[in-house]
């Protein structure tokens, strides 16, 4: 018989891939636990952000209500009920959807404020300067570059209604109120536009920040798993580096960066998990298939070194063993074709015989021997050893004290001389 090495193919039997299948479930199970707790946590955040604004409106509904009875008005009775109603339903909301429904209230509350302002202005308008004023102080209710930022023109052109109405006001205070009652509309209408768009830029600043959180958890988990599996996990430097670019966008609060980042980013998460998921299948049935392995080399007549087991990088595992008589044994497994599991094996006398030049048939009928009494052992416990093969020029031997013919049965079996 010649040198050269033999292989042979084993795949998982319809056991294996049920538990494969029922690993994959567990791990599918608990990815959806912890997104549950993400969400629960989410939503408490969403809860106290809503009550925190809710409880700011209702101290401006407080304070203008104070302000009103001074001017011998009623103060917003309704505003008051809308904005309790909202915190309840804020407390008991089981989602950020009916958080955000509620928090519309007090927003809405909030717009309607302008309203109980322009109708204590008006009664306490005696004269045309205090109306002006009162209409200008509005105005105070958003910071000046708040509403610049949100709508700069409506900002613009409140300041030239109100002068306007100003160099009136010493005049003729007639044509001051009508001037002023324009300004007080423009007012309105800004301090209205300005709170719609801060809550939407909120809304999806906020929209994009848990997108980026989940993506983030998301690719965290899957590297806690390629850890704890012991392999790679595939385009990992480059997910980090968009990870640290949508990062960047989401402290600088470009919601429109990150929202346009977002699609390729999950795209890469979700390779890289399909990937990971494999890679992870491919390593649990390689040790599955090492450990049958081992418990039928002492039926083979060799002791297993279990202190020379070696996972490497990519998943690959190498073993040495010994039989009484000195003889070394080792077997590496790793990925063949189609991702199939290849098993290498080799003796150290075999690779002294094919150094010298004088391998015999003998010599690989006993490595056959043991190939054949382990792929017995894997076939009883749900394995289907292929034939085995010999290839000299396989560059990738296994571990053992030296080097030596091997046989990869397994996925592949072969001998290597």
């Amino acid at each position: 018989m010649s040198g050269s090495p033999k292989y042979q193919t084993v795949s998982s039997g319809e056991i294996r891939r049920r538990q494969a299948e029922q690993a994959r479930k567990r791990r599918e199970e608990q990815r959806k636990e912890k997104e549950r707790q993400r969400l629960a946590a989410a939503l408490e955040r969403a809860r106290a952000l809503a009550l925190s604004r809710a409880e700011d409106v209702a101290e401006r509904v407080a304070a203008l209500s104070r302000e009103a009875a001074t001017a011998g008005l009623a103060g917003d009775q309704a505003a008051e009920n809308r904005l309790e109603q909202a915190r309840e339903r804020i407390r008991s909301a089981t989602d950020r959807a009916a958080v955000g429904a509620a928090a519309g209230i007090a927003e809405e509350v909030e717009r309607s404020l302008v309203g109980l302002r322009q109708r204590i202005d008006d009664h306490q308008r005696e004269q045309a300067q205090e109306r002006v004023e009162a209409v200008a102080a509005q105005l105070t209710e958003i910071p000046a570059d708040v509403r610049a930022r949100y709508d700069r023109g409506g900002a613009e052109e409140c300041e030239e209604l109100l002068d306007t109405a100003r160099r009136y006001a010493g005049k003729a205070p007639a044509k001051s109120d009508a001037r002023a009652e324009t300004a007080a509309q423009a007012v309105r209408e800004h301090l209205d536009k300005v709170l719609a768009r801060r809550a939407e830029e909120q809304a999806r600043t906020t929209a994009a920040r848990e997108a980026a959180e989940e993506v983030y958890h998301r690719f965290a988990e899957l590297r806690a798993d390629a850890e704890q599996a012991r392999v790679p996990l595939p385009d990992s430097d480059g997910i980090n580096a968009r990870l640290s670019d949508m990062a960047t966008a989401v402290r600088q609060g470009d919601a429109g960066r990150v929202l346009a980042a977002l699609p390729e980013l999950t795209g890469l998460v979700d390779r890289a998990e399909a990937a990971l998921d494999g890679h992870i299948d491919r390593v649990i049935e390689r040790r599955e298939l090492l450990n049958s392995i081992i418990q039928a080399l002492p039926e083979a007549g060799f002791s297993v070194d279990r202190n020379s087991f070696v996972q490497r990088e990519d998943g690959a595992m190498e073993l040495r063993a010994g039989s009484t008589d000195g003889q070394q044994f080792a077997v590496l497994l790793r990925d063949g074709a189609g991702n199939a599991t290849e098993v290498l094996y080799s003796t150290d006398t075999m690779h002294e015989a094919v150094a010298a030049g004088t391998g015999k048939a003998g010599e690989c009928g006993s490595l056959l021997s043991v190939i054949n009494r382990l792929s017995e052992r894997t076939r009883s416990e749900g394995f289907e050893p292929g034939t085995v093969q010999w290839d000299d020029e396989d560059g990738d031997q296994p571990p053992p004290a030296a080097h030596a013919h091997s046989a990869r049965p397994g996925v592949r079996g072969r001998t290597a001389g």
